[in-house]
């Protein structure tokens, strides 16, 4: 096949790793690398009061100016002030723009504000990227290392959380406004005026705390003139299958890269809905699996089947089939992409299967293990019920969450 060639270098790539190659992929022009790290939450959850692991991320250095914004907005008419849905905004988004492409002649490289929670979403995610979390956000811009905004500090070095003198020795810029980020409507700071301050790690911490509470007003529409965003992008491991920049298609039409994964520990199946061989057995396999699965390590579990039959398994086959098998929305996802595309990934599992004249394929009952990260953890061929080889998956999906726990903070 004409892929070939870049299958092959895709594989290597992963499976060797070039030489001296660094631990992350490198970021863009316009990033700063955030290395993986931890912060204490302002809350503790119940009696845990542990630092959080936050990953190494590349993130903007500076918040979304109105001249990225406007360049956005020409391109994607639907985010335009007069066309973007009530849903999605309240009246006030984008209110000093004099017009859908115009914004203050003045205000070109000063942050977009009044731009609601979809709309930097949207924004984030036509540039490869997203917003960043709670976790992030608290990790490079608020874990103050006992830096509290003082006397003769403005209320905005009170929301950083660090000292005007820190932040001018680093490379990222805090323009004055507040930022969204992707999980903001988390309960951690949901009853933070009802009662529940008890819960504060450290109640004398009013940096974190004028944080949280602005958080915990929020609605996803709002569009406040001092509430801006900047985008961030998962800093890949060099072994990831997330590097690769394939596309794909949910059962539910949504279009994504594999990296929209990460965070969570995947179970990866290549398959086709029609095969009349391995593949039932192979699932059910697994959804037996899922089934024994402790709690608190299935809520950090998915599972992930992809086709090997584009041409056959459409949307609505996979929807079907995802029906037929009882296989919970939440946490199975079917995808479908492109030919090439399937083996390209195929080469880099190191996957085998060939279409045969009657239709169906002749393939391997290869299933893999994915870290958070997207790093190859565990494979094995095939599982039964009374082999042990679901032992050895539960073991294996154990292992990988552990590691990742125990990583250096």
């Amino acid at each position: 096949m004409k892929a070939a060639p870049a299958c092959m270098l895709a594989a290597i790539c992963l499976m060797l790793g070039p030489a001296g190659a660094k631990s992350v992929a490198a970021c863009r022009e316009g990033e700063v690398f955030i290395p993986a790290g931890s912060y204490q939450p302002f809350f503790k959850s119940g009696s845990n009061s542990r630092e959080v692991r936050v990953d190494p991320i590349c993130l903007s250095a500076s918040p979304v100016t109105n001249e990225k914004y406007q360049n956005f907005v020409r391109r994607h008419a639907e985010w335009r002030k007069s066309r973007i849905k009530a849903l999605f905004a309240e009246d006030t988004y984008l209110a000093d723009w004099h017009d859908d492409l115009t914004p203050p002649p003045q205000q070109l490289t000063r942050p977009a504000t009044s731009v609601s929670w979809f709309a930097a979403g949207a924004y984030c995610e036509a540039q490869g990227g997203r917003l960043p979390t709670v976790a992030e956000w608290e990790h490079f811009g608020g874990n103050d290392g006992g830096a509290r905004a003082g006397p003769g500090s403005g209320p905005f070095v009170f929301a950083m959380g660090r000292k005007a003198a820190e932040l001018a020795h680093t490379p990222l810029e805090f323009a004055g406004v507040w930022e969204w980020t992707s999980n903001f409507n988390s309960a951690a700071g949901a009853s933070l005026f009802c009662g529940d301050g008890f819960r504060a790690v450290d109640s004398s911490n009013y940096a974190a705390f004028l944080r949280y509470s602005f958080r915990s007003s929020l609605r996803a529409n709002y569009a406040l003139k001092n509430l801006g965003f900047r985008c961030a992008r998962g800093a890949a491991d060099e072994r990831s299958i997330y590097q690769l920049g394939s596309s794909w298609v949910e059962a539910d039409g949504r279009r994504l890269k594999l990296q929209k994964f990460a965070g969570d520990v995947q179970v990866l199946l290549l398959m086709f809905t029609t095969c009349t061989g391995t593949c039932p057995g192979l699932v059910k396999g697994l959804q037996m699996v899922s089934r024994d699965l402790p709690e608190d390590i299935a809520q950090r579990t998915r599972f992930l089947l992809i086709t090997v039959d584009p041409e056959q398994d459409t949307i609505a086959a996979l929807r079907r089939y995802r029906g037929e098998m009882k296989l919970d929305r939440q946490r199975w996802k079917l995808l479908r992409g492109s030919a090439d595309d399937v083996r390209e990934l195929a080469a880099v599992l190191g996957f085998n299967y060939e279409q045969i004249n009657s239709g169906q394929f002749m393939h391997s009952s290869l299933i893999t293990v994915l870290d958070a990260r997207g790093q190859i953890v565990h494979q094995q061929n095939g599982i039964t019920a009374n082999s042990g080889s679901g032992e050895g998956l539960i073991a294996a999906i154990q292992k990988a969450l552990s590691a990742e726990a125990a990583a250096p903070r």
